[in-house]
């Protein structure tokens, strides 16, 4: 359905040009998820930018052959290009919160984009936004469409998101980093949601992602980049099980084992390469400064029975507020040097702790 030949993209600054990738490729099928994952700048989103003709002023495919079934992505025009996106080709971003619009109710917002690609009546549209967001997953659709995105949740705007890519039942939807804002509980919701969706209707993905369990966990085939280059390329079973490229086994080795607590946690070393001195003492002087404090003297934070409620909807005009606990008598102490970790599912409370430290939140009783 997609293939991608020995794509290279360049971008452009005043100190010359950087080449962002570099003779790749890929190729996607109809209902398989091809995985590329890669640290931070390996080129991923690039890739994605690339096939949707979306890369900024600065960039240019300097080589390659994009090809869409029998449409050269490449040799479209503008208007063409224009066209192409959201009907054959769509996209998922990372961020949902940014990708709807916080004036226009989700009605609004996909009725607009249905009624752009088809020749539908308002109507028509309407009911095709409502039937998307049943199959995505969303509770009473006819009703909740209604709603405005900062109404929903996190996960439930990634769905939205995701239904605006399916609303013109494109061939390929590349999926950038889809779940990283996302708790893992409400991630294997998404993961599922797309696994489901490529099967069902025969849509091909690209996800990207820094993510090997995400990687592991739906996709079909993986390529592995790093510096903009194809490290390694095949079934994801296959490479994750069995890598052959040193990089490969070095994010392999980097995941870090739940049924044991790692003394000391760094990547391993690549076969031929060499740190920067700079960059090794920076390191080394952030990890004595973490590791000096460890184990010493009382605790730099210290946190008892902190409650937080916030004040909830009038069920009536001279009804009470009722009150929603955010935190309830939570307490906790960090010692100098030490790492505290806050865990737990969306609305847990994690970040409203967070913001009653930094003084943003004022706590609703506090105990000595």
């Amino acid at each position: 359905m997609l293939t991608v030949e020995n794509l290279s993209v360049r971008f452009r600054d005043r100190f010359g040009a950087t080449m962002a990738v570099e003779n790749v490729s890929i190729d996607v099928r109809p209902a398989e998820i091809h995985g590329l994952v890669g640290e931070s700048g390996a080129g991923k989103s690039t890739i994605g930018a690339a096939i949707m003709g979306l890369l900024p002023a600065a960039g240019e495919i300097t080589a390659g052959l994009m090809r869409l079934g029998d449409t050269d992505l490449r040799t479209l025009s503008p208007a063409a290009a224009h066209r192409m996106r959201g009907k054959r080709i769509s996209m998922i971003f990372q961020d949902p919160q940014t990708s709807l619009n916080p004036l226009m109710t989700i009605e609004d917002q996909l009725i607009e984009t249905i009624m752009a690609h088809e020749r539908l009546s308002s109507g028509e549209a309407r009911s095709r936004a409502v039937g998307l967001l049943e199959e995505i997953g969303i509770a009473n659709a006819a009703s909740r469409i209604k709603a405005y995105p900062h109404q929903f949740s996190g996960g439930m705007r990634q769905r939205v998101v995701i239904a605006l890519a399916l609303c013109t039942n494109p061939e390929l939807i590349i999926a950038d980093e889809p779940t990283t804002a996302l708790d893992v509980a409400v991630q294997a919701q998404v993961l599922e949601l797309i696994q489901k969706l490529a099967r069902t209707r025969d849509v091909g993905f690209i996800l990207i992602t820094h993510d090997i369990g995400v990687i592991a966990q739906v996709s079909d085939r993986v390529t592995v980049l790093r510096g903009g280059c194809v490290m390694e390329q095949g079934p994801t079973q296959r490479v994750l099980g069995q890598p052959e490229h040193p990089y490969t086994q070095a994010l392999m080795a980097a995941v870090p084992p739940l049924d044991r607590k790692l003394e000391r946690f760094r990547l391993p070393k690549v076969e031929g390469e060499t740190a920067d001195a700079a960059d090794t003492a920076q390191a080394k002087e952030a990890e004595d400064w973490l590791l000096s404090g460890i184990g010493g003297g009382g605790p730099q934070l210290d946190v008892k029975n902190m409650t937080v409620r916030f004040d909830g909807e009038r069920k009536g005009f001279f009804a009470p507020r009722e009150a929603f606990v955010a935190l309830d008598a939570v307490s906790l102490s960090v010692k100098p040097g030490s790492v505290m970790g806050l865990v737990g599912e969306s609305g847990s409370g994690k970040s409203t702790l967070a913001k009653v430290i930094a003084a943003l939140v004022q706590p609703s009783r506090r105990v000595p």
